[in-house]
């Protein structure tokens, strides 16, 4: 209902506009134009794969499209738009009344495939002995409980702007605008229950998901000074409820007997669990802005003052930050800009409230409850110094230097303030010495120092049997064995070095020849147990012919190559 509200006020307001341009334009230039025809969709094997954007239907099928303006001395009314078929479509209205008045409205829709996993290399069976005949009692199954069903969702977006000019005293200028997207159909949902097997389980879940944004403004200029406020405000929500799902009776992990002690050892005991639940957010923004002539350039700068809540849990992010640029030309054929900024991001923590282990059995009652300190709470601060020369016609030399800060206050432990700071350095060269060809030089380098790490959860030393059981109890449990968890990873480098080459060459008046390499080499070496390399080459060649002023021909390559290692965590049986 509050979309349909919205829509009929500002369709009033075109209309309003509309009437007031032809009522002071008597000749308006009206062009129209509308097309119809049809296309033919083939598809075969896994369409998803190929076609992620496409419904899937084949055979001939019809589409059409249309535009209309109306073109006024002091103004401008358009209509457009293209329906492809039920799912893919665009609809635009626009308007302008010289420069006091803007409009502009917009609904689109598209599908967009989601992609099947059907579990086939998800099944496993221990084995008692190691020449793998004698099968054991734990086991890796899975459940698709809706085999056959196509995933996907329609996504539909309503757009509207409003911009007004009511005097030119000053510059004022007012905005408004609301946008909606709607997200409507069905996906795959999993769940894993661990108890006495690994038992994966999918289903079909219906998705329909509105998300809102609310926008104003205002700018104005008394004087020297421009100052401005943005408001934004969002919304997120889910109209359907989440899946639930059957967790296990704890069993034996080998024979798959129900005995007691073994349902005191899991949080959730033969009960039906809620999973795959999307919670009400709301985030509100203010933006304050400022900008003015100063020493011979122009400087500006803005605070941000912004909130997320989530609703359902009653946890709130808050952020606060604020930039500062100024941007000088110490001479002709050069221009000098410094950029400061610092952001403040603060997250609430959560308490984990867990059953006690062993509730009521001999040795347990451990109370393993305890608080998430989030490492989103940070402090980030960038600085950035950009230097640019053309000393004549054939050259433009560009410098870069800048400084990124990132301070946790709780990571990896409590109040540990761990800081990873990045470098980084740049210097590109375009080199133009005659019009028919130029070549382009790039480089870049960020050095970081600390960067965000994984500690102590790679791997499990050999020596689960030098722990000690805990009182009243005579074995020792998979959680007394995180002591013995050891080393740092991270995908994170330390060293970056990124190179751009391109040229172009213009063969003739109707042939131009491009082409390019970028390279990528990143390392980390300084972790414990792993050392992090990426690597990434890529090339591309490109040639145009345009024999005929009505029809051109082009023909490319381009080749790909990205390789990096990382971290294998292979799941064991035994924990």
């Amino acid at each position: 209902m509050r979309r349909h509200i919205v829509m009929k006020v500002l369709l009033m307001a075109l209309l309003v506009a509309g009437g007031g341009i032809s009522a002071q334009d008597s000749e308006p230039d009206y062009r129209g134009e509308l097309r119809l025809g049809s296309h033919y969709t083939g598809v075969s094997d896994y369409y998803k794969k190929v076609a992620e954007y496409d419904r899937g239907k084949d055979g001939m099928l019809p589409d059409f499209g249309f535009r209309f303006d109306s073109r006024y001395r002091s103004g401008y009314l358009g209509l457009s738009g293209d329906y492809f078929d039920p799912r893919r479509h665009n609809f635009q209205l626009v308007s302008r009344y010289q420069d006091r008045f803007r409009f502009s409205g917009e609904y689109r829709s598209f599908f967009r495939n989601q992609a099947t996993d059907n579990l086939n290399n998800i099944a496993a069976r221990e084995a008692l002995d190691t020449a793998w005949t004698v099968p054991g009692g734990k086991m890796l199954t899975h459940e698709d409980k809706n085999p056959g069903i196509d995933y996907g969702l329609t996504r539909r977006e309503i757009n509207a702007s409003i911009e007004v000019r009511p005097t030119t005293k000053w510059d004022l200028r007012m905005v408004a605008a609301h946008r909606t997207i709607i997200e409507k159909g069905a996906e795959q949902a999993t769940a894993t229950n661990h108890c006495f097997s690994c038992h994966i389980t999918s289903q079909a879940v219906a998705a329909e998901r509105r998300t809102h944004f609310y926008s104003g403004g205002i700018e104005v200029s008394p004087g020297p000074v421009t100052l401005g406020y943005d408001y934004r405000y969002r919304t997120f929500k889910s109209l359907v409820p989440g899946a639930t799902v059957l967790y296990d009776q704890a069993r034996h992990p080998v024979t798959g007997a129900m005995v007691a002690e073994f349902g005191s050892r899991v949080a959730f005991d033969n009960r039906e669990i809620e999973y795959y639940v999307f919670p009400e957010v709301n985030k509100t923004a203010h933006t304050f802005k400022a900008s003015t002539d100063i020493l011979g350039g122009w400087l500006s700068g803005s605070f941000t003052t912004s909130k997320a809540k989530n609703n359902d849990a009653g946890l709130e992010l808050t952020g606060n930050g604020g930039v500062v640029r100024y941007f000088v030309r110490p001479g002709k054929r050069s221009s000098l800009s410094i950029t400061a900024s610092i952001h403040r991001l603060e997250n609430d923590t959560v308490f984990i409230d867990l059953p006690n282990w062993r509730e009521g059995r001999p040795g347990g009652g451990q109370n393993f409850d305890y608080t998430r300190y989030s490492s989103l709470t940070r402090t980030v601060g960038k600085g950035m110094v950009q230097w640019k020369y053309r000393p004549s016609r054939k050259y433009n030399i560009a410098l870069m230097a800048g400084l990124e800060s990132v301070k946790r206050d709780d990571y990896p432990y409590r109040g540990a303030d761990y800081e990873t700071k990045t470098y980084s350095f740049e210097g590109s060269l375009k080199y133009r010495p005659e019009s028919r060809y130029q070549i382009g030089l790039k480089y870049h380098l960020d050095k970081t120092s600390d960067p965000f790490i994984s500690f102590g959860r790679l791997l499990e030393r050999n020596g689960s049997a030098t722990l000690t059981p805990l009182p009243g109890n005579t074995q020792v449990f998979y959680f007394q064995r995180d002591a013995l968890r050891y080393g740092n990873i991270s995908n994170q480098a330390e060293l970056s070095h990124q190179a751009d080459i391109s040229l172009a060459y213009r063969i003739s008046e109707r042939a131009s020849l491009s082409a390019g390499v970028k390279l990528l080499l990143e390392k980390n070496n300084n972790l414990d147990s792993l050392e992090y390399e990426h690597e990434m080459f890529q090339p591309n060649f490109n040639l145009s012919l345009t024999p005929h002023p009505r029809w051109a021909i082009s023909a490319g390559y381009a080749y790909y190559s990205d390789r990096s290692n990382g971290p294998l965590a292979v799941a064991m049986m035994d924990g």
